[in-house]
């Protein structure tokens, strides 16, 4: 029985022993695995963080245009505002000689005012359609932003 005993207490420890070797294998490629895990993950928070960056630069550099657009759409309204105030004005103007001239003045500056309203209606078209021009930009504006973006979001789901 003693011996039966050291036998299969021999074989125990043989069997254990060739566990602790199995265990110790598993071990190493595993910890391995989790280093490179570690490091992809280090790497991808980098492209990440590279990428938001790259992303606030690009909106930064749109809104700068948008802005700067922005700008050129004001002044050319402005423009088309003062236009309008001083062919309102000249009309006026009109106006008050015809009242103070002969029919035949009349009938000459009556033909000029006409003129003007002609050219004041061209100017408040021009200028409807350059606020339609300027409504039309913003969306297309707002548009192209939103795909940027879409395509921004679609481009980091994919990595």
């Amino acid at each position: 029985v003693k011996s039966e005993m050291e036998r299969i207490s021999g074989e125990l420890a043989t069997q254990l022993n060739d566990i602790r070797i199995d265990v110790q294998r598993h071990q190493k490629p595993q910890e391995q695995e989790v280093e490179g895990i570690k490091l992809k993950t280090k790497q991808g928070h980098q492209r990440l963080q590279e990428q938001e960056v790259e992303a606030i630069n690009l909106k930064k550099q749109q809104l700068e245009e948008l802005v700067e657009k922005q700008r050129g759409l004001e002044e050319e309204q402005q423009r088309l505002h003062s236009r309008l105030e001083e062919l309102e004005s000249r009309i006026k103007v009109n106006e008050n000689q015809l009242r103070d001239s002969s029919l035949q003045s009349h009938e000459i500056e009556a033909e000029r005012s006409m003129q003007i309203s002609v050219e004041s209606k061209d100017v408040t078209e021009a200028l409807k359609q350059q606020q339609e021009r300027e409504q039309q930009q913003r969306e297309t504006q707002q548009q192209e932003w939103e795909q940027k973006q879409i395509e921004s979001v679609k481009s980091e789901m994919e990595r």
